[in-house]
């Protein structure tokens, strides 16, 4: 074959040619993230943190101040905004956050190999689709933190990209700001933001060697002011980073480390070669495979033949980079001992993958005779694009059965029922919940959320986390860590005997209203009053914030 024949089948329109072709890979990228999310339901809970997310967002604040995240929440704010006191507006925000991700992938591909949109589809869809053994990337009101400041990371590489080929100022500071609500919201996403000057050398860094270093040197220092501004207190001794201080446990040995990150990239590969065949027996598979090969069909329509830069030594250097950046996407995850599975690893290293995939299949494809080269990307991003899919409903399987949303909605309906609201300053005690709530603080702030804030909770006997209940003889202590105190705007509180009311789940299910102080809890002192009915407002109307709690919480 000669060597004109080895060129990368890839055309593109001359005039208005290239905006057309972005066009439609954004459309198709769109229609690809809406064909896999159409299966996935807004109650996946894990339990832990959702209502406190609920209750925080009722109130406007994103700030995580244990885990120094001033910005945690600043994702889902679209959601929130969009749907207040609904579900479904977090999934719908948590999809549109993924999919944009797929669409910078995109972008940034075809930036840096500009004769190539074929592959650079492949890499976006690739990133939307693949995913497969990553459950929580379904659990969208817990995770769209996650989703988001992935998001957030790629558009500040993309900017930080657009800002070199266009010589403009702003763009780099438009890059820096996303950069810092990304890295603000999830100190996770540091490993991407750091290669983001590699991105520069294939559009010319390498050429302008001085102006490269320059500009490498000044967005490595930020990511390094970024990177001690959560490393340097734990050299401090601070203790109120409850996440962080975890990778006090990290095994720092390189050969240790890369050996979890390539156990990582297997749970993210492996499932393309040995996944059960019904995996593909469902009908979410054909709808997006017909997306994905009309999407990459439109996306890549020749007009006018010119040469590409995707040689196959590009492919393999691109296929090098895709498994460097899955690889360090891993790394905040790897360092930490207690790290077991995939839970929460795939999202950040979904672009990585999604390069390594789409440069392979590029580099199969490019085994064809040249006519059959598309057609051959088609069949290869087909098989992904399809057992992405399957997996996807897969997943969702697991969360039908596993979702803590039903018991935890069935649990708080059988509260509302007996107190449809509370008097003001009052603090609901539950026994035997612990199969129903796994942290005391979910139930407080589900209680908090619900009654808009009259009351709080506190389930006896669940393992206290951000907050410390205590029973003493002048009454009930509800003291949260100091570092909550004012972003939370929450104080020590007391609550006298008078202002708790006791509830406990009978052995078959349900809840009763006790109206004599139980035996599980310290006695009373001599004198002092137990009285729930009185804190009960029984002819009042329910919160209107119950209606997250109706059926599918739409």
């Amino acid at each position: 074959m000669s060597p004109a024949r080895r060129e990368w089948p890839v055309r593109t329109a001359g005039g208005g040619g290239h905006e057309g072709s972005v066009g439609w890979a954004m459309a198709g990228l769109a229609a690809l993230g809406a064909s896999l999310f159409l299966w996935v339901r807004p109650t996946n809970f894990r339990g832990y943190d959702e209502w406190l997310i609920f209750s925080l967002l009722s109130r406007g604040i994103v700030d995580f101040p244990y885990a120094r995240r001033p910005l945690n929440l600043v994702w889902a704010l679209p959601a929130w905004a969009l749907a207040p006191d609904r579900l479904w507006g977090f999934l719908l925000v948590h999809a549109i956050w993924l999919t944009l991700g797929g669409f910078l992938v995109y972008l940034l591909v075809r930036r840096v190999l500009p004769g190539a949109p074929a592959l650079a589809f492949l890499a976006g869809a690739f990133t939307v689709a693949w995913a497969p053994s990553d459950q929580t990337r379904l659990a969208s009101v817990q995770m769209i933190v996650y989703s988001g400041c992935t998001f957030g990371a790629l558009l500040s590489a993309w900017l930080l990209v657009e800002a070199w080929w266009r010589r403009r100022a702003s763009l780099a500071l438009l890059a820096v700001v996303a950069g810092a609500a990304a890295v603000l919201s999830m100190e996770a996403t540091l490993p991407l933001l750091a290669l983001a000057p590699l991105l520069l050398l294939p559009g010319g860094g390498w050429r302008e060697w001085a102006r490269w270093r320059r500009w490498a040197l000044g967005w490595l220092l930020l990511v390094a002011v970024a990177g001690w501004r959560i490393v340097g207190p734990l050299h401090s001794g601070r203790g109120e980073l409850a996440y962080q201080t975890e990778f006090l446990l990290a095994d720092p040995s390189p050969l240790h480390v890369l050996r979890r990150a390539v156990g990582q990239l297997r749970h993210h590969l492996l499932p393309l070669s040995y996944s059960p065949a019904q995996t593909l027996a469902v009908a979410a598979v054909p709808m997006a495979v017909v997306v994905f090969v009309v999407g990459l069909v439109l996306a890549s329509r020749p007009r006018v033949q010119e040469e590409s830069r995707a040689t196959p030594g590009r492919l393999v250097l691109t296929c090098v980079a895709g498994l460097l950046l899955a690889i360090l996407a891993y790394l905040p995850f790897v360092l930490n001992l207690k790290t077991r599975g995939p839970v929460r690893t795939q999202f950040l290293s979904a672009p990585g993958v999604g390069v390594l995939l789409a440069a392979g299949v590029a580099l199969l494809a490019w085994l064809l005779p040249t006519r059959a080269r598309l057609a051959g990307m088609c069949a290869l991003g087909s098989w992904v694009v399809a057992m992405g899919a399957g997996h996807t409903v897969a997943l969702q399987e697991y969360w039908n059965a596993r979702s803590a949303y039903p018991a935890q909605r069935q649990a708080l309906l059988e509260l509302t029922a007996l107190a449809p609201d509370l008097e003001p300053h009052t603090l609901v005690v539950v026994l035997q919940e612990a199969e129903i709530w796994p942290y005391d603080f979910s139930f407080r702030h589900a209680v908090e959320y619900l009654y808009e804030g009259r009351a709080r909770g506190h389930a006896q006997g669940v393992e206290q986390l951000l907050y410390d209940t205590r029973f003493e003889p002048e009454g009930v202590y509800s003291e949260p860590l100091p570092v909550l105190r004012g972003p939370w705007r929450e104080e020590v509180t007391r609550y006298r005997y008078e202002e708790v009311v006791v509830f406990r789940r009978k052995p078959r299910g349900g809840l009763t209203l006790l109206d004599v102080w139980p035996s599980e809890l310290p006695d009373l002192a001599a004198g002092v009053a137990y009285a729930p009915l009185s804190r009960i407002r029984t002819g009042a109307r329910p919160p209107r914030r119950l209606s997250i709690l109706s059926g599918r919480g739409q």
